[in-house]
């Protein structure tokens, strides 16, 4: 078997991969090593083939969607003689498993893109992991390989240091309202959906207490008013919806 996380400095010039490629690069496997793509992988029982073809399958729904811009679709077809041709897909009659992995072709551009808006997770390689588990949670156009990476055991948004909970003169209240609220908001404006807010706040803080020194009672009350936006008070109007008209 070939190296297991092998140096792929050679393809960081290539501009476009075949589908097949694509799933493999992005799963640390050099294509080279396996040019009969998945299912040599998957015969020589490589302990990521399925790593691989999920990224595979990925590249391929993306592509049949619309979702993933592709330089050239081809599906494999049979005539009535039984001989295999190229054909061109056609959303009408083929589906993301007619795709051919081998024959249809993915610019790096495309392929870029297509991760970073779809915030694809990918395995980082031991060599360059800080701690067992981590996962590769950003990912950027690199000047040196095929990807780079940002490292983080959790995703988290970049924190102003007043936000730091290894600064030593970041006040764990301000913390704590600043979490509730991206709690509360995590999908959007709570009241649309008939939510308090002050309530849903309280009650995070509440059930999160112990992860910030032990809110008390007046500590979860202070955060909750200054995280509060609605000022007004009182309880939301449940949402209505406007009968259609004839």
């Amino acid at each position: 078997m070939a190296e297991e996380y092998p140096n792929l400095d050679h393809w960081k010039h290539v501009e476009e991969f075949m589908v097949y490629e694509a799933a493999l690069l992005m799963a640390q496997i050099d294509p080279y090593d396996y040019p009969d793509g998945i299912e040599q992988l998957k015969e020589w029982d490589h302990p990521r083939w399925k790593t691989a073809k999920g990224y595979q399958r990925a590249i391929a729904t993306a592509i049949a969607r619309g979702v993933l811009t592709a330089s050239h679709i081809h599906v494999i077809e049979t005539n009535y003689d039984g001989q295999s041709y190229i054909a061109k897909f056609d959303e009408s009659r083929h589906t993301w498993a007619d795709i051919d992995t081998s024959g249809s072709t993915i610019t790096r551009q495309s392929l870029f893109g297509w991760i970073r808006k779809q915030n694809i997770i990918l395995i980082l390689p031991p060599h360059k992991r800080q701690k067992d588990g981590e996962f590769i949670k950003a990912v950027t156009l690199a000047s040196d390989g095929i990807i780079e990476v940002s490292v983080k055991e959790t995703p988290k948004i970049a924190y102003a240091p007043y936000l730091d909970e290894n600064n030593n003169l970041s006040p764990i209240e301000l913390r704590a309202t600043t979490a509730a609220w991206e709690a509360v908001t995590g999908n959007g404006d709570p009241l649309i959906t008939g939510k308090a807010v002050k309530p849903a706040l309280r009650k995070w803080l509440t059930e999160h207490a112990a992860e910030y020194g032990g809110l008390g009672k007046e500590a979860i009350e202070r955060c909750a008013t200054v995280a509060n936006w609605n000022k007004n008070g009182g309880a939301p109007k449940t949402p209505t919806r406007t009968p259609p008209r004839d």
